[in-house]
Formats: C-alpha cells, sequence, structure tokens
C-alpha cells in the first residue's frame, strides 16, 4: 500500500480513494502515524505522516481503539497561529480559543442548529441533541478530545461531524442543507450485528459513545409504544413485540435522520457504528 495525495491498496496499486473525493473506512490504530483498515480477513496497513491522507473525524464504534474514520485525501493545510484567536484550519474547520477542560460550539450561521458531543466514558457528560440559536454557542465538559455531530434540525440528511478539541471553540461557519433526501438508509440483517436477548421482546444496546434515538414499530396496531426513545451510551433498552419488527434508529445531533434495522424478538441489536 502506498500513500501520497492519493490512497492506493494491494499489489496491483488500485486507486481506493482520490484526492478530493472522502472515503470511509474502518481503522484501528497501530502505533504512530500507523493504522490498520478493513476486517480481519481483508487488512490492509497504511502510513499518514506529513503532508499525506490523514483521518480528520471518528464515528464512535464498540470502543475508543476501533473506530470508522473519515479519510481525507487532501494535503493537510498549515497555518500558523500566531496568537491565542487565530484561526487553525482542520477538516476545513475554523478553530479559535476556548476554556480549558471544555469543547465550545460556536454558531456562526443565521439560523439555529444543533449539536451533540461525543463522551468516552459511557454515563459521564451530556451526549444528547442541543439547541444552538443563531450566533450563541454552548460548551461540553470533557476530558479529552471528542467528535461534535452538527445538524440543521429540518433539512433531511443535512448533518456533519467534526473534530472538538479540548480547550478550543469550533466554529460552525457553514452547514449547507442537503438538495436532495434520499430517503431512509435499511441495514440488511445479516450486515448487522445481534446477541442473544429476552423471549418476547427486542433490545436495543448502544455501544457509541453519543446517544441514539429507537423507534420499535409494531405490526399489531396498539400493542406497544411505537414512538422515539432515547438510549444513553453503554446501555440497553428492551421493547415487548409478539415478533420480530422494523426498529428505527437514529444518533446524536439528529434524530429525524434514521437507519432501519430488523429487530429480532428474543435478540439484541448491537448499534456500534
Amino acid at each position: 500500500m502506498s500513500v501520497n495525495r492519493n490512497l492506493h491498496v494491494g499489489n496491483h496499486n488500485r486507486l481506493a480513494c482520490a484526492t478530493g473525493i472522502t472515503r470511509t473506512w474502518t481503522i484501528e490504530p497501530r502505533g504512530r502515524d500507523t493504522y490498520v483498515l478493513g476486517s480481519t480477513t481483508n487488512v490492509l496497513v497504511a502510513n499518514f505522516p506529513g503532508q499525506t491522507g490523514r483521518p480528520v473525524s471518528a464515528i464512535p464504534r464498540n470502543n475508543q481503539n476501533n473506530q470508522r474514520w473519515i479519510l481525507d485525501p487532501n494535503p493537510i493545510r498549515s497555518i500558523s497561529a500566531s496568537s491565542p484567536e487565530t484561526a487553525v484550519a482542520e477538516d476545513r474547520t475554523r478553530y479559535t480559543s476556548g476554556t480549558p477542560g471544555t469543547i465550545i460550539v460556536q454558531n456562526n450561521l443565521s439560523r439555529y442548529i444543533y449539536a451533540a458531543v461525543s463522551s468516552r466514558t459511557p454515563g459521564v457528560g451530556q451526549t444528547w441533541q442541543f439547541y444552538i440559536a443563531a450566533g450563541s454557542r454552548l460548551s461540553w465538559t470533557r476530558p479529552a478530545s471528542e467528535t461534535v455531530h452538527v445538524s440543521t434540525g429540518v433539512d433531511l440528511g443535512t448533518f456533519r461531524t467534526y473534530v472538538g478539541r479540548v480547550g478550543s471553540t469550533v466554529n460552525i461557519d457553514d452547514l449547507t442543507p442537503n438538495p436532495e433526501w434520499n430517503g431512509v438508509t435499511s441495514i440488511a440483517a445479516a450486515n448487522a450485528r445481534y446477541v442473544p436477548g429476552s423471549a418476547g421482546w427486542i433490545s436495543v444496546q448502544n455501544n457509541l459513545r453519543f446517544s441514539i434515538y429507537v423507534a420499535v414499530m409494531t405490526s399489531v396496531w396498539g400493542s406497544g409504544q411505537t414512538g422515539q426513545f432515547i438510549v444513553y451510551p453503554g446501555t440497553t433498552e428492551s421493547w415487548s413485540r409478539y415478533g420480530s419488527e422494523v426498529v428505527l434508529v437514529s444518533m446524536a445531533s439528529a434524530p429525524g435522520i434514521v437507519q432501519a434495522y430488523t429487530g429480532r424478538i428474543g435478540s439484541t441489536l448491537i448499534i456500534d457504528s
């Protein structure tokens, strides 16, 4: 595998991620600037030093050492920070100084937004959706950098993730609405992960660092609650049903942007990506 401005993989030097195109990979750290990509049966090793493509933000998976990263194929932009208020370009994001021990999100748009900040430790820190008015800011207490998830709340499919640096302010200067909503994404049962649960119940376990929002449908009208419930990181919630049903799951700042899963009766659906 070679990495410079383009990401190539394999002995045939197949182009995997051209400059200007963003791809997502499952990636695990294996040392300084070195990561393993892919599954255990098809592992690639990548090195991201200097001016090469690099991981720029994380969507948490089942633990802090195994995350899905968004890989930016564009060169890193080096900007000198001559004063605490100098903006630093990272992932095309503008950062300014903040408060020690906190991650601040500043809404510089002319409209409100919603934001959520992940937490490495289940039960520590608020990880659900918060409203931020135009020109306003909110802060989250965190001991280390986390992922910031921002959405518009009304434009389906419009959200973005940022690196939330402790002691810095993430400036939201642009959040372009998605011009075309492609509908609900369905995750095939073969691509989902289940573990044994309780007979007569559909359970959902949240292994993310964000809160998720879950609604379990019912084929028998009036036989169970079908509203949207919050499931906090590291916790499990269950719904009594007669059989398997559709489960709608959303996350972080965007409870309206859902994915559909098969909720198997007597099993626990694991949400870790």
